[in-house]
């Protein structure tokens, strides 16, 4: 009997310790769940929602894993089937392709050189970070250090609301594909904001469902 109380005990103060360091101002290391959801076979389902339309799961995310490299994955966009009184508006998530997930976020890469073709060798680049600190702004590179373009953090803790549910999210101008996402550590991307010149209106993807 003595023994029994004494597990339970243990066991209790195994569930309170993290929240009680935490509390007393103990940093506890979660880095290994940030972008845990970028994973082989995992795919995220969105809506669109704009002025004049609302379309039910408009875009998938899938995450595959890329042929012949072992320590990335790729982000393949998919635009389903519509009925023919919804217009085709194309692509809309705007993802980069090779993902790279890494202890401080999700990388993307290039060739590490201007001048060879093929490219014999990539480097990585910061995409999308996974605590921004000071950050203010993210290089975009073509090859090597060749930047043309950047992404600019507009907010790093904005409480957003998609069918999906509500999220913390960190809030990212994509200013060569002139949208801004909306990512959480946790969920994956949570929502897109695409201007239509053409149109004038804003065509905006939510998150409505994952497969994890």
């Amino acid at each position: 009997m003595m023994n029994r109380v004494k597990n339970i005990g243990l066991v209790l103060f195994l569930i309170v310790l993290p929240v009680f360091l935490e509390n007393c101002g103990f940093d506890i290391e979660e880095s290994d769940r940030y972008f845990d959801w970028v994973k082989k076979g995992n795919t995220l389902t969105y809506n669109l929602r704009s002025t004049e339309y609302r379309v039910d799961k408009y875009s998938l995310l899938k995450i595959e894993e890329s042929s012949g490299i072992s320590d990335n994955m790729v982000f393949r966009e998919e635009t389903l089937p519509q009925k023919n009184d919804v217009p085709y508006f194309g692509p809309l998530l705007s993802v980069f392709s090779d993902v790279y997930r890494l202890d401080d976020g999700l990388h993307t890469a290039t060739c590490s050189s201007c001048v060879s073709n093929p490219c014999i060798s990539i480097q990585h680049y910061l995409k999308v970070p996974a605590k921004s600190g000071n950050i203010e702004s993210i290089p975009e590179y073509s090859c090597a250090e060749k930047i043309y373009g950047y992404d600019v953090i507009l907010r790093t803790d904005s409480i957003i609301e998609v069918p999906f549910g509500i999220f913390r999210t960190l809030v990212i101008h994509d200013t060569i594909r002139r949208n801004v996402k909306f990512w959480n550590e946790e969920a994956g991307l949570i929502r897109v904001d695409n201007y239509n010149r053409l149109q004038g209106d804003t065509l905006i993807l939510e998150l409505v469902e994952t497969n994890y």
